[in-house]
């Protein structure tokens, strides 16, 4: 495609270009082709040569040496051809107009934007002739249709075409109670909703595929869907909504006897009550799901368990028993050879040795995890491992290191549409760029971190990035602007139930009344601080408040803020 478009234009226009402008510069090229092949044909004959061109592109081409008596039976079903040699004579063309023997256009990204586009300029929408030529498409290969409406989807997120076109053939197959059909389709949804939700787009995942999904009789599909849209709205910042969704499917799963479904829901269940700061009742849910995966020997299971266990510990500080359970876990996804799992647990493992300060350690365990994910081919996880190896290197002060690991973190996000990890790396390579003072830089990285997280409404990273931008304005001197931002962060982390987050925003806020003259008030900011890291034993904000205890000359460290409170 990018060899046409130089061949008929300069190398730096075609530089240039977005994915949209160079499909259709290649979409227009072909039309043109395939006009010339065309001119001997009816308007009528043209729109048959394009249904059919659509139908094998839908379907992954005719598998006419095969099977041959199939595709034309299939094909005899439609008004496509007037006759049997008609439909010979174009399948003839439609090899002509794709360059393929089997009639597809190629390759998939092209093919894809083929018939998005056909679907609104050349038959007029979504009409009768598109949906026979849907269900055609799935009478000659279900698979591959359902995986191309699937990359459509993935491809051109901002277009709702492709749903439309999984839904239409859903709903027939669940009206006409074709099971086989509609657990291959339950399938390829649910597999097109883990792509998009990579991608950010968890609006239209909520808003379309999955009220389609909670609608099935299918009790354990159902149990599924529903248990997504907590987690959905869990990474949104409705926990309240996303704790009623998991204990929803909770009870489905219960009511089936489905373990392995149940004990995911308690994992998911724990994370909404970790994000609150209560982590005993997170530890509950966490120990209840360990019990049902060590009942079923689902090894897997447990071994994530214990990973959040894990970091449960660690948010507390308690960093022995958080390595104990990193361990545990180790050996289990080694034994079962989960590549992926011993991956994430490596990346766990170097997050305790670098709060004890161990930095050595830490990297050698993240150069493992990150040989393991580069080898599985785990390019999100890669991402990950690439940006804790910055903030290792940032802690040494080798800023110029870490500001290297954060690009090629940032690269592979981009590459993969992972929003989420992008918005991460941008507010890391602000911090990278504050810690060399460069503040104007720092602050165009957190806005475009900002941009995203609003677009994707991740109310959590939202509110750690506005805390972030009130820390460039307090290091200027520009305490007005600083207090606005941290009185926004501090709005969502009280709406969401981020509690660790209010410690860190109550803290910073007391350093600007501390810099305002308001002494008093500071004090109460930060004995409020303390109240709440204190219930949720939030490591980072009582060490913070320890060192600001010494600084003030209160007595006994984190004994000084009770004696203040209790005066």
């Amino acid at each position: 495609m990018v060899a046409s478009a130089i061949k008929h234009h300069s190398i730096h226009q075609v530089r240039n270009w977005t994915q949209a402008e160079l499909l259709k510069h290649v979409l227009d090229r072909e039309e043109k082709r395939w006009q010339a092949t065309l001119s001997q044909y009816s308007e009528n004959e043209k729109a048959s040569i394009y249904k059919l061109l659509t139908i094998a592109t839908l379907s992954g081409g005719l598998d006419l040496e095969h099977d041959e008596n199939h595709v034309y039976d299939a094909l005899n079903e439609t008004d496509i051809a007037n006759s049997e040699s008609e439909l010979e004579r174009y399948i003839e063309v439609i090899k002509q107009l794709s360059g393929n023997p089997s009639g597809s256009l190629q390759p998939d990204i092209f093919a894809e934007y083929f018939l998005l586009q056909d679907s609104q300029y050349r038959t007029g929408g979504f009409t009768r002739s598109l949906k026979r030529s849907l269900v055609t498409a799935q009478e000659l290969s279900p698979q591959d249709t359902h995986a191309f409406i699937s990359r459509a989807a993935v491809d051109y997120t901002s277009e709702l075409t492709a749903f439309k076109w999984w839904k239409l053939l859903f709903t027939k197959a669940n009206t006409e109670e074709s099971n086989e059909l509609l657990e291959e389709l339950t399938a390829s949804a649910f597999n097109t909703i883990s792509q998009l939700s990579l991608h950010g787009e968890r609006h239209t995942i909520l808003d379309h595929w999955l009220p389609t999904l909670c609608a099935l009789e299918d009790l354990k599909s159902k149990a599924r869907a529903i248990n997504y849209q907590g987690l959905l709205n869990s990474h949104l910042g409705n926990k309240t909504i996303a704790l009623e969704h998991y204990q929803t499917a909770d009870e489905i799963y219960k009511k089936l006897g489905e373990k392995s479904g149940e004990s995911s829901t308690l994992n998911n269940i724990s994370q909404i009550f970790k994000a609150r700061g209560d982590y005993e009742t997170t530890l509950k849910y966490l120990q209840q799901s360990l019990a049902i995966q060590q009942e079923i020997g689902d090894k897997s299971g447990e071994g994530t368990t214990l990973n959040n266990m894990a970091t449960t510990a660690h948010a507390r500080g308690d960093y022995e028993i958080a390595l104990k359970y990193l361990q545990q876990s180790m050996a289990i996804k080694q034994a079962t050879g989960d590549k992926s799992g011993e991956g994430v647990t490596l990346n766990n493992i170097s997050q305790i040795f670098k709060a004890r300060g161990d930095f050595e350690t830490a990297i050698k365990y993240l150069q493992h995890s990150l040989t393991i994910r580069q080898e599985i081919g785990d390019r999100s996880g890669e991402g990950t491992t690439l940006n804790n190896m910055a903030t290792i290197a940032q802690a040494r002060g080798d800023y110029e290191t870490a500001l290297k690991y954060l690009q090629q973190s940032l690269v592979i996000q981009q590459e993969i549409g992972d929003k989420s990890g992008e918005s991460i790396t941008l507010n890391n390579i602000s911090l990278a760029c504050s810690a060399r003072d460069d503040y104007k830089t720092a602050l165009k990285y957190l806005q475009q971190s900002l941009a995203i997280q609003q677009e994707i409404g991740d109310k959590y990273g939202k509110g750690a990035t506005l805390n972030n931008i009130s820390q460039i304005y307090r290091v200027r001197g520009n305490y007005e602007t600083a207090l606005k931002y941290l009185q926004q962060s501090l709005a969502i982390q009280q709406e969401i139930g981020d509690a660790a987050g209010l410690c860190v925003t109550t803290i910073n806020i007391g350093h600007i009344q501390w810099e305002n003259s308001q002494q008093k008030e500071a004090y109460k900011s930060w004995a409020e601080a303390y109240q709440i890291a204190k219930k949720i034993e939030h490591a980072q904000s009582l060490e913070a408040l320890t060192g600001l205890a010494e600084q003030l000359d209160l007595p006994n460290g984190l004994e000084g803020w009770e004696m203040y409170l209790n005066d």
